[in-house]
């Protein structure tokens, strides 16, 4: 089973992304869009999972989620990876909840590798991934609408569990269902 977790997104958090990408898509660059009901932040891929990887991961992600308060989230500007003059990732920063996010996702590394699975090979950016770009095609018109789109950041929302989803790649692309929902246990 192929498999990531994730903090996901009220519906008019999702809606006001798409709104966002649909700003940007007026460029027709060529650009991979995230389907509106697969927004959300990841705090890490896992890749192929077998069942007992899966158990073991199960115990130590109730147990990592029980010491953690549920938290504020805040959206942020429009950014990119590398670099918004050279897009290949286009994302949505967090403003409020980075840091508890940071605390998080660095336990449940540490939980993850001792479980066995690879390290992680870049340290944890909380984002959402709007887009992957996949050629250079209209690139420049994109750049130049990041830097002048009008876009509205939504309210906070509370950030009150951690999900465990299954990632199917199909020819329409990947379809991620919720498998497990970890609560934090302690309320700010």
């Amino acid at each position: 089973m192929r498999a990531f977790l994730a903090v996901e997104l009220p519906a008019d958090i999702r809606r006001s992304l798409a709104d966002l990408q649909s700003q940007l898509a007026k460029t027709r660059a060529d650009v991979k869009w995230t389907e509106e009901e697969n927004l959300h932040i990841t705090m890490r891929f896992l890749g192929e999972l077998t069942g007992p990887q899966r158990q073991g991961l199960e115990e130590m992600l109730r147990r990592a989620a029980s010491r953690h308060h549920a938290t504020t989230v805040q959206l942020d500007g429009l950014g990119a990876f590398p670099s918004v003059d050279s897009p290949r990732v286009l994302w949505v920063g967090i403003r409020e909840g980075q840091e508890e996010l940071t605390k998080i996702a660095q336990e449940i590394e540490q939980g993850v590798t001792a479980l066995g699975l690879p390290k992680e090979d870049h340290q944890f950016s909380a984002h959402v991934t709007l887009g992957r770009v996949r050629s250079p095609k209209h690139r420049a018109q994109l750049v130049a609408a990041m830097r002048a789109v009008t876009w509205t950041r939504p309210e906070p929302f509370m950030a009150t569990h951690l999900t465990l989803f299954q990632s199917t790649l199909t020819s329409a692309g990947a379809r991620y269902t919720p498998l497990v929902k970890f609560p934090y246990s302690i309320k700010k």
